[in-house]
């Protein structure tokens, strides 16, 4: 039982993350969320919990979350071609609703606001 285990060791990322798997398969999102949430706080570097909880931001339409996750997910593991293709549909939401497309850095690749250029002479 993931909850008892965190009674007994509230900083083992492992059962917050499992226990997060298991929220997410029951359909408890807000409960997933809050362990994966509380498992990086353990552990920040965790690439499991990085890719479970961007993939939970995706499906709820939270695309500006889910490039910060991959972003952080591809630090730990750059050879990632889930987390890569993830980045892909999540950056092409991002931009059909009208946010700015990121890098794989996470890193907006927006435009100045004015998009134009001053000169000098």
């Amino acid at each position: 039982d993931f909850t008892r285990t965190l009674e007994l060791d509230d900083d083992n990322w492992k059962a917050y993350y499992y226990r997060g798997v298991v929220h997410r398969v029951m359909g408890k999102d807000a409960e997933a969320l809050a362990d994966f949430d509380a498992g990086l706080a353990v552990d920040e570097f965790q690439f499991d919990t990085l890719f479970a909880r961007a993939q939970l931001y995706f499906e709820r339409g939270e695309y500006t979350r889910a490039l910060d996750d991959c972003a952080a997910a591809l630090n730990v593991f750059p050879d990632s071609a889930d987390v890569a293709q993830l980045q892909r549909k999540a950056a092409a939401k991002a931009a059909a609703e009208g946010g700015e497309p990121r890098d794989s850095s996470g890193s907006s690749r927006g435009t100045a606001s004015s998009g134009k250029t001053e000169e000098t002479e």
